[in-house]
């Protein structure tokens, strides 16, 4: 019937408004949230060396993951860093003029970012767990 009514309003160049009643609800996309123990496990990217998490049993502000950082990432800094929460799925710390985050962006990939003194002193490399 619809089908009827459509084509003579086309024919008159009548703007016509059809609705669907099946119309498709939108996704709701659900955020998970990543404990720090589940994060722990070794990550790494392209075959370079592994950077090594682990976490305490901790939650909530007081969990910490402790980042383990193998010799490519190291130049001229430390190697263990402990990074705090900092939002949903992102654990980050600021020490001696350094920068170093993590931040998961599934269960097995994440990006490690590590900022100098100096905007020339940044890294932002994706890992994968493996």
């Amino acid at each position: 019937m619809r089908r009827s009514l459509i084509l003579p309003a086309l024919a008159l160049g009548l703007a016509v408004n059809v609705t669907h009643s099946h119309a498709a609800a939108p996704k709701q996309e659900t955020s998970v949230v990543y404990t720090a123990p589940q994060t722990a496990g070794s990550w790494a990217s392209m075959g370079l060396p592994a950077i090594t998490v682990s976490a305490n049993r901790a939650a909530g502000p007081a969990s910490r993951l402790l980042v383990h950082l193998p010799d490519f990432l190291r130049k001229g800094g430390k190697a263990d860093y402990a990074l705090a929460p900092d939002g949903a799925n992102a654990w980050k710390t600021s020490e001696d003029g350094r920068v170093v985050s993590f931040t998961l962006q599934s269960e097995n990939s994440a990006v490690f970012k590590m900022d100098g003194a100096t905007s020339s002193q940044h890294i932002e490399l994706p890992v994968f767990r493996f």
